[in-house]
């Protein structure tokens, strides 16, 4: 017996193919790919990834992203808010410097 698939999961899937595709894409360029990717089912949702300095240099490049620079919690942080990557709505960030405490 056959479901009807709900809202948030349609979204969800077309969200993963349209971010498959950009992966692929990316890769194909040379640009290197985070380990770990996230990508939100709801209305408003987005795909967005953590990503190494050289990572996230790369995909700026690659996105021709806008960078915001800030200081927290002891660490510089680098982050593209969101940028439309053919027509999925991408953001991504770095850090350096984390400071540990004991």
């Amino acid at each position: 017996m056959s479901h009807p698939i709900p809202e948030g999961v349609q979204r969800l899937t077309a969200r993963l193919r349209m971010l498959a595709d950009e992966i692929e894409s990316a890769a194909r360029c040379g640009i290197p790919i985070p380990t770990c990717v996230n990508v939100g089912s709801h209305e408003y949702g987005e795909a967005s990834f953590a990503a190494t300095p050289e990572e996230f240099d790369a995909w700026v490049d690659y996105t021709e992203a806008e960078v915001r620079e800030y200081e927290y919690r002891g660490a510089d942080w680098r982050s593209v808010d969101r940028v439309d990557v053919n027509g999925l709505s991408l953001r991504f960030s770095t850090s350096t410097g984390c400071a540990v405490s004991a």
